[in-house]
């Protein structure tokens, strides 16, 4: 019993490099985020949206997503489904840069790396074409 208590690990390092990649890992998710949704926000201001603020708020940021891709309200309640949330927010970012003159290839750009892709998008000059997209709001079930 003696022994287990004197044993130390062989990490010749200590522990600061974990515990800064820790620190360094914890602020670029922050930042990553906050660019996100900053450039979400600019986004949805553009798209006239009047709660773009919703931006920020982790499940209220796809209510004026799916506002824009024009697809029912409760689409909301599928974003809360584990796997079916991916499909469906495949789909709202792919309306959401159709609706803004984007290409397929831009919007999986979108998914795969936002925090490049979004502000690229909010900070370029986006023209926002409602008619783009097809209108879907009147879907049943």
């Amino acid at each position: 019993m003696l022994t287990l208590l004197q044993y130390s690990s062989p990490n010749y390092y200590g522990d600061g490099p974990g515990a800064m990649f820790g620190v360094g890992g914890m602020l670029f998710g922050i930042l990553s985020y906050l660019l996100c949704a900053y450039s979400l926000y600019k986004l949805y201001k553009q798209a006239g949206e009047e709660n773009a603020w919703f931006a920020f708020i982790p499940i209220l940021m796809f209510i004026p997503l799916i506002k824009i891709a024009k697809k029912p309200l409760w689409w909301i309640l599928l974003t809360l489904i584990p796997l079916v949330n991916i499909v469906i927010t495949v789909i709202l970012y792919m309306r959401l840069s159709q609706a803004f003159g984007k290409s397929s290839a831009y919007a999986i750009g979108i998914i795969l790396l936002p925090f490049i892709f979004l502000p690229m998008l909010a900070f370029g000059n986006p023209v926002y074409n409602p008619a783009a997209v097809p209108d879907e709001t009147g879907s049943s079930f």
